[in-house]
């Protein structure tokens, strides 16, 4: 089966986990694949279909459920294909770069409305809009039906565009410009991609998405490389994430007891812990600030033990690396640096020896 440039071996991951994801989602958990709905439609006050994490059910005339329908995506969250729960393809959409869907080569297109960006595509009227939060988009123009509500903070660029003209690379899932970067590369595109997708369907994207949605402010992800001596981080001052979709860590989970063992950390997890830096930041700027400067002897300061305590551990459990009972660390002191083929690995292609930053190397000299 052709996979129109999703990555293969996350498709491969998709597949074969419908049924975790289906049961995971029916538990209640609100994993929004990029921005996509969850919860019912009534149509004739009976139900009509369910939306949860990667898909939906639909009903008989009767409310009974007559069938599991699952998306397949894109790397830019956009559904390409439906298939039922035997595998069998229900509906294909091709599109062209803007959103507009490509009618001559796409089947069935009445199946289901949520496409592009896996945005509901509207048809009253014939207007051929996608409901995008805060905004509706018109693919075929292509435009926004109204400024961007942080018109300000892009005065060269019109109000109305979409995605800077750039939407090869770039994705706008809630209405606002959502920014990776100057010219980002294909590993820092797929590897958010995949990351978003991952912590969705486990239940930990609730940073990821609480910055998507926020209306108020723009965190730009910057890629750095997987041996930067800075590593991943948060920098409040320029909102902004410096983040490698390719590195990992090999940490000690005690530094005074050796036989705990270490952990070993994903890209996946990074990003994780970066928007939980993020997320506090823009919802209370005065708390985040006060807390980066209150040290902490065990995990450097406030703000890193919130962290590292909190989200860094709920989303080890959720993606199945630790137990309830285990830990990830009970430190903030640096690992041995991990080169990984993509954002869920944990398996070393290279191993980076400790970096001395330079302030660090200066004070040797000067000793």
């Amino acid at each position: 089966m052709q996979y129109f440039g999703i990555l293969e071996r996350y498709i491969f991951r998709r597949v074969h986990t419908f049924s975790f994801i289906l049961c995971s989602s029916m538990r209640g958990t609100r994993a929004s694949c990029l921005g996509q709905p969850d919860g019912e439609a009534v149509k004739n006050s009976q139900p009509s279909t369910y939306l949860f994490d990667g898909g939906y059910a639909s009903f008989d005339s009767n409310g009974a459920v007559d069938g599991w329908h699952y998306y397949i995506q894109d790397y830019m969250g956009n559904n390409r294909l439906v298939v039922n729960k035997n595998g069998t393809v229900e509906q294909v959409t091709h599109y062209y770069p803007y959103g507009g869907v490509i009618g001559d080569i796409s089947t069935n297109e009445s199946l289901q409305k949520y496409k592009f960006e896996s945005k509901e595509l509207d048809r009253t009227f014939g207007l051929d809009n996608y409901d995008i939060h805060a905004r509706q988009y018109f693919a075929m123009a292509p435009m926004w039906d109204r400024i961007d509500p942080l018109a300000e903070k892009y005065y060269g660029m019109s109000p109305y565009t979409y995605c800077g003209g750039d939407p090869v690379n770039r994705g706008d899932y809630n209405g606002r410009y959502n920014s990776l970067g100057d010219n980002p590369s294909w590993s820092l595109i797929s590897g958010y991609a995949i990351s978003r997708a991952e912590l969705a369907r486990v239940g930990a994207d609730k940073n990821l998405r609480a910055l998507e949605m926020d209306m108020t402010c723009v965190v730009t992800i910057v890629e750095i490389r997987p041996d930067d001596c800075d590593g991943n981080q948060f920098d409040y001052k320029s909102n902004t994430i410096f983040w490698s979709p390719e590195r990992g860590s090999i940490r000690q989970v005690d530094l005074d007891d050796p036989t705990l063992g270490t952990y070993t950390s994903s890209p996946v997890e990074g990003i994780q812990h970066e928007a939980d830096h993020g997320q506090k930041y823009n919802s209370n700027k005065e708390e985040y600030i006060k807390d980066l400067n209150t040290e902490d002897e065990q995990f450097k300061n406030k703000e890193e033990r919130r962290v590292v305590t909190g989200s860094e551990q709920e989303t080890a459990r959720a993606l199945g690396k630790i137990s309830d009972r285990q830990v990830t660390r009970k430190h903030h002191k640096g690992g041995k640096t991990i080169r990984v083929s993509d954002p869920l690995s944990t398996t070393p292609l290279e191993v980076f020896p400790p970096t001395i930053k330079l302030p660090e190397f200066q004070a040797t000299l000067k000793k």
